[in-house]
């Protein structure tokens, strides 16, 4: 008991409410919840129940508040004071936060339940190991059209993973212990925003584990903040040392944000594919980069595609890349300094090399590179001389050439010596833009039809197997099929092994492959014996095509409409005894024309 002015406090500790009583006034006290209160300070605790209210009502036009720590706390400042009040939001307090707990505890409980449900009635869950699952689940994320992205930005990136994930939590925890899952990433701005991508990629990349990283990224236009960019970079970069396979397909400004070489952990990278863009809506002020700023360690690489590079960028790759096994070059340029070029021809041991060029100055790699193993060469040039570049080229390096793709100009005679340089190859393609005849090309190969020994060397194209063939000017059928050797000699061994043959046509030129009457049409004679050839197991595919039509978009089968017109014209003929076996020819080779 403590004295306190005239009266007296008397704590009662089992219902922590105080008792305030002033000698010889009794009958003045008023009892509230356990509190008597004199009169004398009833007008304060008034005063305050009204502020307590106005605050109430303020409290009511405010948005509810979900967390009981952001309560404002309306307690007096003196620790001597407390009311009704307090007691009851503190009170209030407490109940809201077993609330929330008892609600999390629910949930929690409702999802184990739904899980247990899952494994007593999903017999794959139950039955199937999480390894199996994981294969299934790997296979599910494979996806074809997927490897098209970035060079065709408008495939969407795959979100598989996530669309596994959501399905229960036994998948989510297979599918997120899974690093084989994460081990491709991609960045598209067009589909879904650059922030949120890096936020989710952050995710991501941490469950891939340590295996190695596919990387995918393109934009359309490059109009994102660099700021942000620079983001996603920064986090991928912390991840170079894992780096496999590499498709980008940016703008060249932000390939500045590439590592910089300063790694000294050698990387994984195998394929390093770089389409650099440039436009006037992709321009910006800051510095151009050029591919010797893209000063990664190309060690490791084996597969390269560029485009718009000039030709001592790429000699200078094959410097950088020792183990690089497909180059591909698309839109070469020329090299503005002569003196950058190398005085010494580069030795690599690469195997395959695809170039396209619209100015006529990549003869100069060829002349400055020695290509003792390469198997496949695709060379599309509108140089008037690479035909030439091409057989100095195969004279010095001696490659053992197995597929050619030539698109240029040149003439039977050159043909010829770049035939003969090439006595292994088995697969051609031969797209001529002017300068030579046809029919002198496919005389040289019918008159080359059969060796005249055993000696390989001394045939012209010995080992081919596969034609391809793009005339641009009329030829005679005659010759056409005059390249096969003779009709009842097909079983020689000294003859070419030539067994499949596409032949593409210009629909423009093909008023001259025959008489007025049979325009688009081969005649009847060159028909049956290109029909004799097909039922001989030989594949003959003979096509129309515009010169705006992609070559994997061919036109009008011209054998099939050669077949109906001459069956339309001649039918009662190919029906007659004489022709007995000729009709018998057609019906086989239709069969096999559409089986």
């Amino acid at each position: 008991m403590i004295n306190i002015d005239q009266g007296q406090i008397i704590s009662d500790p089992p219902r922590r409410n105080f008792l305030l009583v002033y000698p010889g006034v009794p009958s003045l006290s008023t009892t509230l919840q356990g509190i008597v209160v004199a009169p004398t300070l009833k007008m304060d605790l008034i005063n305050q129940g009204t502020r307590n209210h106005q605050s109430r009502r303020r409290a009511r036009s405010a948005p509810p508040i979900d967390d009981p720590a952001e309560l404002p706390d309306i307690r007096p400042s003196s620790p001597d004071c407390c009311c009704m009040d307090c007691d009851a939001v503190e009170h209030l307090r407490l109940r809201i936060s077993e609330s929330l707990s008892v609600s999390d505890d629910l949930r929690l409980q409702l999802s184990a339940a739904q899980t247990k449900i899952n494994h007593a009635h999903s017999r794959i869950v139950r039955r199937l190991a999480p390894e199996i699952m994981s294969l299934i689940f790997e296979s599910c994320v494979a996806d074809p059209k997927w490897e098209a992205f970035p060079h065709k930005s408008s495939t969407v990136p795959p979100l598989a993973q996530l669309t596994i994930g959501a399905v229960c939590r036994t998948w989510r925890q297979i599918a997120w212990s899974s690093p084989q899952l994460w081990t491709t990433i991609a960045f598209n701005p067009r589909q879904r925003g650059l922030l949120r991508q890096i936020d989710r990629a952050r995710d991501w990349l941490s469950r891939s584990g340590e295996l190695p990283l596919t990387i995918k990224m393109t934009t359309r236009n490059g109009h994102e903040r660099q700021v942000v960019w620079k983001a996603a970079f920064t986090l991928l970069n912390g991840y170079y040392t894992r780096w496999k396979y590499v498709d980008l397909n940016l703008p060249d400004y932000l390939l500045q944000y590439l590592p910089d070489g300063t790694c000294h952990a050698s990387p994984m990278i195998e394929r390093f594919r770089v389409n650099a863009l440039f436009g006037i809506a992709d321009s910006d002020p800051s510095p151009m980069c050029a591919f010797q700023d893209v000063s990664s360690k190309w060690t490791h690489v084996t597969h390269a595609c560029l485009s718009y590079i000039s030709i001592d960028q790429a000699l200078e790759l094959l410097s950088l890349a020792p183990q690089l096994q497909d180059l591909k070059v698309k839109h070469a340029m020329e090299t503005k300094d002569q003196s950058s070029l190398p005085e010494q021809p580069i030795e690599h041991q690469l195997l395959c090399l695809t170039v396209s060029e619209e100015t006529g100055d990549f003869v100069q790699f060829f002349e400055h590179v020695l290509l003792p193993r390469l198997v496949k060469l695709d060379c599309d040039s509108n140089s008037p001389t690479i035909c030439e570049a091409l057989i100095a080229f195969l004279s010095r390096s001696h490659s053992p050439l197995l597929v050619l793709y030539f698109h240029g100009t040149s003439n039977q005679r050159k043909l010829a010596e770049l035939f003969s340089l090439t006595p292994s190859l088995v697969e051609m393609c031969l797209i001529l833009d002017g300068g030579s005849d046809p029919d002198n090309i496919l005389q040289m190969l019918a008159d080359t039809s059969l060796r005249t020994s055993d000696d390989q060397t001394q045939a012209l194209l010995p080992a081919l197997r596969s034609l391809q063939f793009w005339p641009d000017e009329r030829f005679s059928w005659k010759s056409f099929v005059n390249i096969f050797g003779p009709l009842n000699d097909l079983h020689n061994p000294l003859r070419r092994p030539l067994r499949v043959v596409q032949l593409i046509l210009d629909e423009s030129i093909m008023s001259f492959l025959a008489d007025e009457d049979d325009e688009l049409f081969i005649p009847l004679d060159d028909l049956k014996s290109i029909m004799g050839l097909i039922q001989e197991g030989i594949s003959i595919n003979i096509r129309t095509t515009e010169d705006d039509e992609p070559a994997d978009d061919l036109g009008h089968d011209v054998i099939a409409l050669s077949m109906a017109y001459h069956f339309d014209r001649h039918g009662f003929e190919l029906q007659s005894d004489s022709e007995s076996d000729a009709g018998s020819e057609f019906s086989a080779s239709t069969s096999l024309i559409y089986r």
